[in-house]
């Protein structure tokens, strides 16, 4: 939350797409090995725009593509016209090697070793025949036959034959190069050499070595990702996949309400988990939306990450009315007699096709519409202007003590955007009301009820397994207790009633119980052969205090921990725990 004096506006957009990757057309260097060939490339990278693009692309759910179909490459986005030219070895290692680099991309592998073993590619007994033609060769003797071995060897080395090694990683950086934003550009590639099985005056028949034998990809990594070891840096390439699931978490939290109720949920969450960023630049990354839900303090956005989170949230919720989208809106904001300033903000769909303004960024505390002065508003009157030349139109939206108009840009309309569906309600109209045939009658907030009964939550811990264990139970922790397990105090408060659920799993191989608030994640585990012990306590709603979830992925037992303390959740991510968001609220 902002602590700051009155501020209008501000933006950040980007204004030109930038060359991100060029090739260097370096001599490639080829040693010639008894086991493999050394191959080198140069690519120079741009991080930061393969950056960009790796975060629109980890955010993209517009359009009806799902992130697994972009991964799968059948898409038919463009994308990966390269790929389709490859040959059938060469789209395997494709897909093997995209495989690993997306890993890397998503903070889960350090190493930028790629290594693909050749059974993989070809099958133990594949053969490949070579004219003496083809090989420039008049004829092949018993004499000369290393010889044409060897110039299979090179004609591989330099892409001429099947798979196309050096073809698969310039396919690589041409179709998903924004999975190499942590790389230099720079890779050297080992190719494994063929033996021969035979050969005639002809021709010569040859095999892969397939045994173990890999190709081998290692990559650079850039300074900006690179850690100590000049490994790949997983607290930073992490960074993105973890915001993504940051949000989702955000989406879970809001399942139950009613469809206003989750926009609002959206918008109230938006502006705590992040601030303006004021004195900025054109082209910074403060306008990703990352920074919102990252849950780091030092990032903060300016208007396009407000409203690119505001829409990105209301892409993953699956609301009660069909009719309901968020659309993005960018334009001028024009304040009394200030300036026309480029802004971009949120138009909301709801039924009978009614539109409505949405101001994310404009909503934060310290800004001139703080809390809702500009949240689902309608206009007061449609007004025409010219500026920089151009013909455009907008509203004057109705604010206590300042005159403010919003003005479209041409690029709504090249959006395809039609005039309906720019179109505001008129603010005479009422406030947008539940639609009782597909809003369900939600249950009070806490902050709606004169008071809300609470049981104490009580965290014990087993000193030989090192699972952490909660319970609102006096009696099932006095039993625990009595058999050897540390009470280490109390926990949170729960609510008794409203709310929702937070369900308790045991499995009966490691010993350990998990807790978790997502029917999805307690039926998956279930289906594993855990076993269900039913709703533990309920969670408050998501305007309450947040419980951390942590995992620890080399313990056998107790990987999971849940902790009401910033300062506890800190302390075990610097010694290796994972932070996978939060898990649900308490009082």
């Amino acid at each position: 939350m902002k602590n700051l004096v009155l501020k209008k506006w501000g933006i950040v957009f980007s204004v030109a797409f930038l060359s991100v990757l060029t090739f260097v057309n370096m001599p490639i260097r080829v040693r010639a090995e008894e086991e493999q060939n050394l191959i080198e490339k140069k690519y120079f990278l741009d991080n930061d725009d393969l950056y960009d693009q790796y975060v629109d692309h980890l955010m993209d759910s517009e359009d009806g593509v799902t992130i697994e179909e972009y991964n799968d490459g059948d898409v038919d986005t463009g994308y990966y016209a390269a790929k389709s030219k490859l040959t059938k070895y060469g789209k395997t290692v494709y897909e093997l090697f995209k495989e690993q680099i997306i890993k890397i991309s998503n903070g889960e592998c350090e190493s930028a070793l790629i290594e693909i073993p050749y059974d993989s590619i070809y099958g133990a007994d594949e053969t490949f025949t070579f004219t003496a033609s083809e090989l420039n060769m008049t004829q092949i003797t018993d004499e000369n036959s290393r010889e044409a071995v060897d110039k299979v060897n090179n004609l591989i080395s330099n892409n001429a034959i099947e798979p196309g090694f050096g073809n698969v990683y310039d396919a690589i950086v041409t179709d998903v190069p924004y999975y190499l934003y942590w790389s230099s550009g720079y890779v050297t590639y080992t190719t494994p050499v063929v033996q021969e099985v035979s050969h005639t005056n002809d021709s010569i028949t040859v095999k892969p070595r397939v045994g173990n034998q890999k190709i081998s990809y290692n990559i650079s990594v850039s300074s900006t990702y690179a850690n100590s070891d000049n490994q790949v840096d997983t607290s930073k390439t992490s960074v993105a996949k973890n915001a993504f699931n940051n949000a989702s978490e955000l989406v879970n939290q809001a399942r139950s309400m009613t469809d206003l109720e989750k926009l609002k949920f959206y918008k109230n969450s938006i502006c705590d988990l992040t601030d303006y960023a004021f004195n900025t630049w054109i082209g910074s990354d403060q306008r990703q939306i990352i920074h919102v839900f990252d849950q780091d303090n030092a990032t903060k956005v300016v208007c396009e990450g407000y409203a690119k989170a505001f829409k990105y949230l209301c892409d993953l919720t699956s609301f009660s009315s069909a009719e309901v989208e968020c659309r993005l809106a960018t334009g001028y904001l024009k304040v009394d007699d200030g300036d026309y300033e480029p802004h971009m903000w949120n138009i909301v769909q709801l039924r009978n096709n009614e539109n409505y303004l949405v101001d994310v960024t404009n909503c934060d505390d310290g800004m001139f519409g703080s809390p809702d002065i500009l949240y689902m508003k309608g206009e007061s009157g449609k007004v025409n202007q010219v500026i920089d030349g151009n013909q455009t139109w907008g509203y004057q939206i109705a604010h206590p003590s300042n005159t403010v108009f919003y003005y479209y840009d041409s690029s709504n309309y090249n959006n395809m955007r039609s005039e309906s569906e720019l179109t505001l309600v008129n603010s005479q109209q009422s406030d947008p009301q539940p639609d009782p045939q597909t809003d369900p009658q939600p249950d009070p907030q806490p902050d709606q009820q004169d008071s809300v009964a609470t049981v104490m939550m009580y965290r014990l811990y087993n000193p030989n397994s090192g699972e952490h264990f909660y319970t609102g139970s006096i009696e099932e922790r006095t039993n625990l207790v009595n058999a050897g397990w540390n009470w280490e105090g109390n926990g949170w408060e729960a609510p008794v009633s409203g709310g929702y659920p937070v369900y308790r799993l045991y499995n009966p191989n490691a010993g350990d119980h998990h807790y978790t608030n997502s029917d999805e994640e307690k039926n998956n585990l279930i289906a594993v052969g855990w076993n269900y012990e039913g709703i533990a306590w309920n969670s408050a709603y998501p305007n309450n205090k947040p419980l951390y979830r942590l995992y620890n992925p080399n313990a056998q037992s107790g990987s999971h921990h849940y902790t009401m303390s910033a300062e506890e959740k800190a302390n075990l991510e610097a010694v290796g725990w994972n932070y996978e968001g939060i898990g649900w609220f308490g009082q």
